[in-house]
């Protein structure tokens, strides 16, 4: 697996986690739940930190290519 296939996973355990804790109710409550917005803000946090994270993986891989006199000439793709 994929570092982002690996966050994202966590990101949709910890919201079916998130739903399961805050959905479970004792008495009727007057004011409004804050499940949704408390799980929408941890998926956006954990969706966010794959995109950086997948990011900063493909920086690694493309690194600069030199001709035998040191002369640079361009960029190659290291990673397949």
């Amino acid at each position: 697996m994929t570092k982002f296939t690996k966050i994202a996973a966590a990101a949709v355990a910890a919201l079916t986690l998130t739903a399961g804790v805050l959905s479970t109710t004792n008495q009727a409550q007057a004011f409004p739940k804050k499940g949704f917005p408390i799980g929408l803000g941890i998926g956006l946090g954990l969706a966010t930190t794959a995109i950086i994270a997948n990011a900063a993986y493909a920086d690694r891989c493309i690194v600069p290519v030199y001709d035998a006199w040191g002369n640079y000439v361009g960029r190659r793709n290291v990673c397949y």
